[in-house]
């Protein structure tokens, strides 16, 4: 009998086709992998070179801020080099393709918020791009006081009767003014300054006298040149009705120029009637009837004084003396006073101001022509101070105020030295004397009268002026 065999048909056929197919497949991906894995590696290197152009972008950036900030503003850049040296272009710049553009966001409080993009085209239709961002500040500036370097006025305040102002001081929320003998109103006032650009008027006194003053606590001490009562001490402690509770009678005619109270002790300093003492100093511990506890001639008057009270204390004085401009006297024995010491500044113009910082004394004058008239000394040997540096002003230098001795600020606020001048152009002066030897004008302001005294709050300076249209004049940091 016959067998029959049969075979599947196709089946060879079906298999080759299933192996080419996974061939084809694993071919295929493995083709993919090797061009993925070349085009991540080609992105990454783009990558790279792209992140190196925009970190090398903000580099650049703090280069051309280091050398001069002030050519920074908001706005889109470029880079262009001039050697070895940055600068900026009005337009992206160009690298091989890879097109760097810097974005400068720039406010008016010296900060740049900037950002270095560099954009290129990876392949038709895929733009890629990489971007760095940072912030930077123009550190050559004093941060610790805003911008004292752009003081500007913003507000002006008239005392009732429109008449000009002598003097200021500051306590807490209240601003104390006295003002030249008025037919018209009082010679002193007290300010509510809670609001530090919008003083309100408490209280006025009638005086009767040209008034300077220095103010401790609720105390306010008034320097006079009403014979016999030369100092008056007024209560403040209700503002809206302040009272005279004691005075100070001296023998002869001269006034009263430079006065500072500590505690119980008030000290004074006047001008010179023949051999008369003319600095003082008095036990106010009961006001109502001051103590003498010591006095001597100074040699001259003297037209204003600071006490140093750290360590051995001393008083310092701008003295009316051409051979002794400066003198300075140890108070530690208040019964036992002598000039022990001082400065003979060259030129016939006496000292006028003067303010005291730890070991440093600064002196100003009448205006010297075309010598300075702001004085520093060191004082590390109070009876012989040696000169540090001097600078022209310009103008008398009426009074001085050091945030070092007067208020507890940050430490960046330490070497600023504001002034009270008669210069015609800038009334209101900020010296930075952060390098006692080379001291240099940080900030101006040019008032419509000459300045007669200074005080400074926190972020605030008063500046009392001879013109009655703005007898006290509000600055602040400027924008």
């Amino acid at each position: 009998m016959r067998r029959i065999t049969s075979y599947p048909s196709g089946q060879s056929l079906v298999e080759v086709l299933v192996a080419i197919a996974v061939f084809v497949v694993g071919v295929s991906t493995f083709v993919a992998m090797l061009l993925n894995a070349a085009t991540s590696e080609r992105l990454a290197n783009e990558r790279q070179k792209a992140g190196l152009l925009a970190e090398e972008g903000i580099e650049a950036l703090r280069s051309i801020r280091d050398a001069s900030y002030d050519v920074l503003g908001s706005g889109t850049y470029g880079l262009a080099a001039t050697g070895t040296v940055w600068g900026l272009s009005d337009t992206p710049d160009d690298t091989d393709g890879y097109v760097r553009s810097l974005e400068l966001d720039c406010d008016t409080m010296d900060f740049c918020a900037v950002t270095s993009t560099v954009s290129w085209m990876f392949a038709p239709g895929l733009p890629q791009s990489v971007t760095y961002a940072t912030l930077l500040t123009n550190w050559r500036r004093e941060f610790g006081i805003g911008t004292w370097n752009r003081p500007y006025i913003i507000a002006t305040v008239t005392i009732p009767g429109n008449i000009p102002a002598l003097s200021v001081d500051i306590v807490k929320d209240r601003l104390y003014v006295s003002t030249p003998q008025s037919a018209t109103g009082s010679e002193f006032y007290i300010f509510d300054i809670t609001n530090e650009i919008d003083p309100i008027l408490l209280g006025q006194l009638e005086i009767g006298s040209n008034v300077y003053l220095d103010a401790d606590g609720f105390r306010v001490y008034l320097a006079s040149d009403d014979n016999p009562d030369e100092v008056k001490i007024v209560d403040t402690t209700v503002p809206t009705a302040p009272v005279i509770i004691g005075s100070v009678k001296l023998t002869g005619v001269s006034d009263v120029k430079g006065i500072a109270a500590s505690g119980t002790l008030l000290h004074f300093v006047r001008e010179a009637q023949g051999n008369q003492a003319t600095y003082y100093i008095y036990d106010v511990a009961t006001a109502t009837t001051p103590v003498i506890v010591g006095s001597t001639f100074l040699g001259s008057g003297g037209e204003d004084m600071a006490i140093r009270y750290a360590g051995t204390p001393y008083a310092f004085f701008a003295a009316q003396d051409n051979s002794q401009e400066l003198k300075v006297v140890n108070v530690t024995n208040p019964a036992s006073l002598a000039v022990g010491g001082g400065y003979d500044a060259a030129g016939a113009e006496d000292f006028h101001a003067i303010a005291v910082s730890g070991t440093t004394v600064y002196a100003g004058s009448n205006l010297r022509s075309s010598n300075p008239e702001l004085f520093i000394f060191n004082a590390s040997m109070p009876f012989s101070p040696s000169l540090l540096g001097t600078y022209e002003i310009g103008g008398n230098v009426i009074r001085m105020f050091s945030r070092r001795t007067r208020d507890t600020i940050v430490a960046e606020q330490s070497h600023l030295l504001f002034m009270a001048t008669g210069s015609s152009t800038s009334e209101f002066i900020i010296m930075n004397v952060h390098d006692d030897v080379n001291p240099y004008i940080f900030g101006q302001v040019d008032l419509t009268g000459d300045a007669t005294d200074i005080a400074v709050a926190t972020s605030t300076a008063y500046v009392t002026t001879n013109d009655p249209s703005s007898a006290i004049v509000i600055i602040q940091p400027g924008p």
